[in-house]
């Protein structure tokens, strides 16, 4: 449930708005192994604001977000993370800077599509935990749980396809795999 926003004071076509949102999106989620359904992009105008950089007024492009920090995450997978984010911005609006970009790690707790998200690191557990659910509801006519179970499988998130329960009775020798 990372929420980033994209503070800007240079004008963006609504093209490069929706690229650098599925830029931020793909660096994102691969990153983290985060469901793109879960990337949050906002954009915000910041233009005509008054801002200042270390006391002198400036204009300037800046992109902040919220995510989700845990022990697997580490300083350098932050800091490749804002660099190939700035990249990404200077590829798709030429022309212009990107010095600001700034990640706070405060998502304690957070739910999309109805759904309690994990602890950073522990998103592929929760994919199998969850994953009949999200079938379930994406064949019920879900279509943010479609979009999960697509992304899902196409970037091979699920590991073996089993949930912890089936892993649990095929080690106990319960169940159909007994």
């Amino acid at each position: 449930m990372p929420f980033y926003t994209v503070h800007h004071a240079d004008t963006l076509t609504e093209v490069q708005q929706e690229k650098l949102a599925l830029a931020i999106t793909d660096i994102h989620s691969t990153k983290f192994t985060t469901p793109k359904i879960f990337v949050n992009v906002a954009f915000q105008d910041i233009s005509k604001e008054v801002r200042f950089v270390g006391g002198k007024r400036k204009s300037a492009n800046l992109i902040a977000a919220n995510v989700r920090h845990g022990p697997s995450r580490t300083s350098e997978d932050y800091a490749d993370l804002i660099r190939q984010i700035q990249a990404a911005w200077l590829r798709i609006v030429p022309g212009t800077t990107m010095n600001r970009v700034v990640l706070n790690g405060s998502i304690v707790a957070g739910m999309e599509a109805g759904v309690i998200l994990p602890s950073a690191g522990g998103d592929k557990q929760w994919i199998s935990d969850n994953w009949e659910m999200f079938n379930q509801r994406a064949e019920a006519g879900d279509e943010e749980m479609r979009d999960i179970v697509e992304d899902i499988k196409e970037r091979g998130l699920l590991g073996d396809g089993r949930t912890a329960m089936q892993r649990l009775e095929e080690a106990l020798g319960w169940g159909e795999s007994a």
